[in-house]
């Protein structure tokens, strides 16, 4: 034996490293935030610079850098004492190195030398209790939403003042309670605290709750045989953060155009129009009407609730987002830690409702490919049809991967049960009210049959990836990338066995989702090819991690790096609490709205117009009855839908004026005049209208024949 204590775990020459570099790194950004008390005034003696003439002593620049030397290779020093110190306790070494890098990020905004200090003093607690062990294990991920809670909880009791003295204060709050505390099971239920911070005019008392509950809850359920299950926890987490952040009610605007697709369907189905009969939801009946028909009957029939219900509904994506993760990994801690990654990157891919229902069905697939269940593609093909009600496009790009999943799966028949399974309840429920034939006729020759009107350039390379700077330009290319690694690594996968399912090809599928989704890219360049491409990314590192550990840990922390967490939480979250509900559409459109009060007040109460400028909200806004069945000018290009158009303004008495022009709206979709798409009904109008009404823009012509 040569005296050496075997039991005694053996130093990692790393972590030892990472132990002084750190503690290099806090000495530096404390010397930084001792820097602007060295800036000394220029003396009169001193010789003229440029320096002296900005007010100036060199001594004080000086005496700076060598005080960032000294106490960078004086803190080094330290850090090897303290390496040896905590080289028996990998946790302690690891959070010690945490608090010490935080350093450099606590000056960023508004930070100053004590708020480097108070981190210094944690680090120094940390190896003070180094001797106690928190157990710390893969469930500890339900600490980022315990931290989030807290952090939102002391911006409202302003425990603070800034972004960066609250977030560390709630940091060291949560790891000190973490380390009485020694179970990540008690915790649990701590994010849930995110429900009482909701209330926006609620916020002090809601962050007293919230704080009760952050601290409170660990102790009592430290004392539970059995912990709280993650699987239903962490979804409505997930679904509370966003309401958290952002408060309700929450500050919403109006966009003129695209709000003028659903409000106005809503609005003519309260008046007993019958959707597809009469009134046609372009984008989806759920989306584009139903949303908000059931919102105006429950009493949230003002613009600003039926923005805010919507953007509510839209969480749910956060929720299908969870849901995929899980699906291919299927452990919550990484399904919620892929959530609040793409919470960082992308956050408004979590508030979106259109994509929300046909998410869940690709994770419902996913999850069918990889537990080889029926069930699960019964699931799915459910979930399609949700999809499709919910958004056209979306639940098409899930019906192709499904039916993709399937036939290698030989599942085509418990797909097609689950399609039936709802299409059929859904079908004859439109057909008690009417219009289950029109919802087949138009969604296949009016909606689905018109999608060319809407392609808008050639084929193109995205900017981002034609630059010669292009890791410069990664942050903003990332997703364009991400599509094309999807594309050659999922065909690369699935290559293996393409007509054959295999359990291991469930992250690919997501891969899939993303190749189908760029046809959204190819008709109007709109990349929703990324509302997955987070999760795609996050799973496929953690696939990866299997056979290349090292490789997975270094792709996972740039990925990180790019989402830029510390810009989340010290700009974004801030700024979401502080929030308040400005004009609800911007100047140019309520300028043009009280222009059109003016004018639709001549009419008779039963009269209306016929808009010929992309702008059916008005239809709403002023409570008249839209005579058309589309909203959009775009919708009725063809010769049928002309002639459509033409022959119910003829046979509507009630049509008294047509709206030319309403700037605010776009009138000009793609760049395209409404008098080039639909040039018969353009002859029509100038031909038995004429021009009555102008001002500010807004255009009127009333009926003469």
């Amino acid at each position: 034996m040569d005296g050496r204590d075997q039991s005694a775990p053996t130093p990692s020459p790393l972590l030892n490293w990472t132990v002084r570099a750190s503690s290099a790194v806090f000495g530096l950004a404390l010397a930084i935030s001792f820097a602007p008390r060295l800036a000394l005034r220029a003396r009169p003696e001193e010789m003229l610079s440029a320096l002296k003439l900005a007010g100036y002593s060199p001594r004080g620049l000086m005496l700076q850098f060598i005080l960032a030397v000294l106490l960078t290779a004086g803190f080094a020093i330290a850090g090897e004492r303290i390496a040896r110190l905590l080289r028996e306790y990998r946790w302690a070494a690891i959070s010690y190195s945490a608090a010490c890098l935080m350093a450099p990020v606590a000056l960023m905004s508004y930070g100053n030398v004590k708020h480097v200090l108070l981190l210094g003093a944690a680090a120094a607690a940390i190896v003070v209790v180094r001797r106690r062990d928190p157990h710390f294990s893969q469930g500890d991920v339900v600490l980022i939403p315990t931290l989030l809670a807290c952090y939102m909880a002391f911006l409202d009791l302003d425990f603070g003042h800034t972004a960066v003295a609250t977030i560390i204060r709630a940091a060291i709050a949560v790891f000190a309670i973490r380390l009485i505390v020694p179970v990540s099971d008690a915790f649990i239920a701590a994010p849930l605290a995110m429900a009482a911070l909701i209330g926006r005019h609620t916020q002090f008392a809601g962050a007293v709750i919230a704080v009760i509950v952050i601290f409170g809850t660990p102790f009592l359920l430290a004392r539970m045989k059995r912990p709280l299950p993650r699987r239903i926890v962490y979804p409505i987490v997930v679904f509370l953060y966003p309401l958290a952040a952002i408060g309700l009610p929450s500050p919403v605007v109006a966009d003129f155009f695209e709000d003028g697709h659903g409000v106005p369907v809503a609005s003519e189905m309260l008046r007993g129009e019958r959707p597809y009969t009469d009134i046609i939801p372009t984008h989806g009946f759920i989306d584009d009407g139903a949303l908000y028909l059931v919102a105006t009957k429950v009493g949230l029939g003002s613009l600003p609730h039926l923005l805010n219900t919507r953007l509510v509904v839209g969480f749910l994506s956060g929720i299908a987002i969870y849901c995929l993760v899980l699906a291919v990994t299927g452990t919550a801690n990484m399904a919620l830690l892929g959530s609040f990654l793409m919470f960082s990157l992308y956050p408004g891919g979590m508030i979106w409702i259109r994509p929300s229902a046909a998410i869940f069905a690709l994770a419902a697939t996913v999850a069918a490919t990889r537990l080889r269940s029926r069930r699960w593609f019964i699931a799915a093909g459910a979930l399609i049809v949700i999809a499709y009600l919910v958004s056209i496009d979306f639940g098409l790009y899930s019906a192709i991967v499904a039916l993709f999943a399937a036939f290698r799966a030989r599942a085509l028949r418990a797909l097609a049960v689950g399609v039936a399974a709802a299409a059929v309840p859904i079908l004859i429920i439109f057909a008690a009210f009417g219009f289950a034939l029109d919802f087949i006729r138009v969604n296949a020759t009016e909606i689905l049959g018109s999608h060319s009107v809407y392609f808008v350039h050639p084929l193109d390379v995205p900017e981002a990836l034609r630059s010669s700077a292009l890791m410069s330009n990664l942050a903003n290319g990332l997703m364009p990338m991400t599509w094309l690694l999807a594309l050659i690594t999922t065909c690369a996968a699935l290559a293996r066995s393409p007509l054959r399912a295999r359990r291991s090809d469930a992250p690919w599928l997501i891969g899939v989702w993303m190749v189908v989704a760029a046809a959204s890219f190819i008709e109007r360049g709109n990349p929703y090819y990324f509302m997955v491409g987070t999760p795609f990314l996050f799973v496929a590192i953690w696939t990866l991690r299997r056979r290349a550990r090292i490789v997975a840990t270094v792709l996972m922390v740039v990925l990180v790096l790019l989402a830029d967490p510390f810009r989340h939480l010290i700009a974004v979250i801030p700024e979401l609490r502080h929030a308040k509900q400005g004009p609800l559409f911007e100047p140019t459109a309520a300028t043009s709205i009280h222009a059109a009060q003016r004018f639709v007040a001549t009419l008779k109460p039963q009269d209306t117009f016929v808009d010929f400028s992309n702008s059916a909200l008005l239809y709403a806004l002023l409570n008249r009855d839209c005579p058309l069945r589309q909203v959009e000018v775009a919708n009725y290009q063809s010769e049928e839908g002309q002639a459509e158009v033409i022959g119910r303004i003829q046979k509507n008495p009630h049509v008294r004026a047509a709206l030319i022009k309403f700037p605010g709206s776009v009138m000009n979709v793609d760049g395209i005049p409404p008098g080039e798409r639909a040039p018969k009904v353009w002859a029509f109008l100038q031909k038995n209208f004429t021009p009555v009404f102008e001002q500010d823009g807004v255009v009127f012509w009333k009926r003469v024949r």
